[in-house]
Parts: structure tokens; C-alpha cells; sequence
């Protein structure tokens, strides 16, 4: 049986706090916080890592049309070709928000589309899928 040693405390707490900033970042980058964006790449924040759907900075900023965002990310090097959950990219993501300028600087970077179709099953939580109930009524 194997025996696995306990991760030390400190440690534990780094890790905890390198990922809260991560989420600060993708939800920074949702909503179009450019400043904050900025102050979180200066301590040095791991920009290609993804929150609890392993969205990206990156997809959430491509996804919610933030070109500003994009290419401040793309600056810093984010990787255009992380998949999330869904098995989607940022490009993706700006192709279903119909983002043409995000969806060429993007390109522009090298970014490819995901390899998984999104379906009813596996919506993004940013875009309904295909007959997904959106809450209006029409």
C-alpha cells in the first residue's frame, strides 16, 4: 500500500492563492477590467491556467468581446490553442459571440477551433447552446 506524505501547509496556502488570482483574472477579464488585467501579469500570475471549466483568461475575454483584453493576453503570451472542459478554444469562443475582430487577432496569433462540437448537452456558460432555454420568451 502506498503511503503519500501530506502537502505542507505552506505550500497548500501558496497554492490557494496563486489559484484565487487566477480566478480574479478570468473574471477580470470577463468583464473588461484592462487595469486590473494588467496589475495581475505584473506579480506574475499564471495566465494560461483556467478556472473550474479550465476557461482561460483568454476564452472568457474572447468570449465576452474584449479585444483590448485579447491582445493584452496575446501580449503576454497566453497559449491561443488551451482547450477548455468543452474542448474549445478562445477562437471558439469569439466565433459564437460573432466577434470578427477577436476572432482575426486571434488567427493572427495561430489560434485553431476546438476539435469537440459544442452540443445542448455541454453549453458554455457564456453561450447557451442550440435550443437551450435563454429565459426569453418570444
Amino acid at each position: 500500500m502506498e503511503s503519500f506524505a501530506p502537502v505542507p501547509p505552506a505550500q497548500m496556502h501558496r497554492h490557494e492563492h496563486d489559484q484565487a488570482l487566477v480566478i480574479e483574472l478570468c473574471c477580470s477579464a470577463a468583464s473588461g477590467k484592462v487595469d486590473h488585467i494588467q496589475k495581475l501579469i505584473a506579480t506574475g500570475v499564471e495566465i494560461n491556467e483556467g478556472d473550474y471549466d479550465q476557461r482561460t483568461a483568454l476564452h472568457l475575454a474572447a468570449g465576452h468581446g474584449h479585444l483590448d483584453i485579447v491582445q493584452l493576453l496575446l501580449d503576454a503570451r497566453a497559449d491561443v490553442q488551451t482547450l477548455d472542459c468543452w474542448g474549445h478554444t478562445a477562437l471558439d469562443e469569439a466565433a459564437r459571440g460573432g466577434y470578427a475582430d477577436i476572432q482575426a487577432a486571434l488567427r493572427i496569433a495561430g489560434a485553431n477551433n476546438g476539435d469537440t462540437p459544442r452540443t445542448a448537452h455541454a453549453p458554455s456558460p457564456s453561450w447557451p447552446g442550440p435550443g437551450m432555454n435563454t429565459g426569453s420568451k418570444n
